[in-house]
């Protein structure tokens, strides 16, 4: 595979002229984000950057693209029906610089199922899953929330849709309408192309950036969504009077307007901080927002809360409805960031929420577990052992997975 790591700016000629707009939307969203940059394509241009290589926009026969750069001259994406909404395109363009499905990374089989039986005919070979010879993640984690993966019904057979039988199934059931989602490039999705093309390696800054944060292409610290500030401890600016920073052992949270309705197209963030260690208790007293029922399934496509239970920099699960009314849950993290998003029409009363914190005792590691079996004979796997902080309920330093490359040795085709 190769890409653009020598030259991040991109050459596009444009043969679909009535889905050119959303084109562009897709492109100034890659470079919103990233040091990659896009220009028309023109003999002069290429004659500048010393080679010929271009992406063909073309109407095709469904949304598809070639991985990475092809170096053969014209280079096609195919913008068929239904396609050329920004989200698909972002997703298209994600392949033609370089990433592959999120689904075909060699790890995704502890974060994700496929169920092979509701998969059309002769469409299994898209859920296949690569070697790390083929798949670089570039040290970033599986990320569930990534334009780059499937939904839960991709190629799944009429029956299979009828029925609500899914395609790939998340091993965490509580992030099944996470996946496939075409809004726009998640954090991981925008870490992965900066590391991929070294976007700040002019950069000479030593800032340190917090909640997983990174520098980007100006030398500055790139937050999470929903963060902001130098070092990635502010909340972003929300799109009404709501949201904040909390580092009380306790308070509430509430939509803005409460306890009337929300209003539309709002937008807010709460970022919880605790000291390291603690863990953090939610619990809802209200919770009334739309429903987005499918086969059965809150989508949670409209209105929603999203709580980052994994920790603010990686997607976490979508609330809708009555879903969290009169509930409690705690979170296993010292810094718990939640968003509440409404669309443009209808609104309901919304949510009002107190927190505390729990703060634990302690602990020591016990032994760690057997290796996982080598998940490849050939080409790169990983294998994973674990150990637990006891007693139980306590916390240790350190980390309780433990990673150890195996197989490494290439794959030798059959002729």
């Amino acid at each position: 595979m190769f890409t653009y790591k020598n030259n991040t700016s991109l050459h596009v000629l444009y043969t679909a002229p009535q889905v050119q707009e959303n084109v562009k939307k897709a492109m100034e969203h890659w470079e919103k984000h990233t040091c990659v940059r896009f220009s028309p394509y023109s003999e002069k241009l290429a004659g500048v950057l010393g080679h010929d290589d271009f992406i063909d926009f073309f109407k095709g026969n469904g949304c598809y693209s070639f991985v990475g750069r092809v170096r053969n001259g014209k280079q096609e994406i195919s913008v068929g029906t239904y396609c050329d909404d920004l989200g698909t395109m972002a997703h298209e363009l994600g392949h033609a610089l370089g990433f592959y499905h999120e689904q075909s990374r060699p790890d995704r089989d502890f974060y994700v199922e496929v169920k092979a039986e509701n998969i059309k005919p002769g469409k299994e070979g898209n859920f296949e899953m690569y070697s790390r010879s083929k798949v670089s993640d570039e040290n970033i984690p599986y990320d569930l929330g990534s334009i780059m993966h499937y939904g839960d019904t991709e190629f799944a057979t009429n029956k299979s849709i009828i029925e609500g039988k899914a395609t790939l199934v998340t091993k965490d059931k509580e992030m099944q309408n996470v996946i496939g989602q075409r809004l726009g490039l998640s954090f991981y999705d925008i870490k992965t192309a900066n590391e991929l093309y070294k976007c700040n390696e002019h950069c000479e800054s030593h800032i340190q950036c917090e909640n997983g944060g990174f520098i980007g292409p100006d030398c500055n610290c790139k937050c999470p969504e929903g963060l902001g500030g130098p070092y990635c401890t502010d909340v972003a600016k929300p799109s009404g009077m709501c949201g904040g920073v909390y580092e009380t052992c306790q308070g509430t949270i509430q939509t803005p307007n409460w306890p009337d309705n929300y209003l539309n197209e709002t937008t807010c963030y709460w970022f919880i901080k605790a000291p390291r260690g603690s863990s953090i208790e939610v619990t809802f007293s209200h919770f009334n927002l739309e429903d987005d029922i499918l086969h059965g399934r809150q989508k949670c496509g409209y209105d929603w809360v999203e709580i980052r239970k994994f920790g603010p920099e990686k997607v976490g699960p979508r609330y809708c409805g009555n879903q969290l009314h009169e509930t409690t849950a705690t979170y296993n993290v010292s810094s718990l960031l939640i968003k509440f998003s409404s669309d443009d029409s209808y609104t309901y009363k919304g949510f009002q929420a107190t927190y505390r914190v729990i703060q634990k005792r302690t602990g020591s590691w016990g032994p760690y577990s057997a290796w996982s079996q080598c998940p490849v004979s050939c080409g790169g796997g990983i294998q994973v052992r674990m150990r637990s902080c006891l007693p139980s309920g306590t916390i240790c330093s350190g980390k309780d997975l433990d990673f150890r490359k195996c197989n490494e040795h290439p794959c030798h085709e059959e002729i």
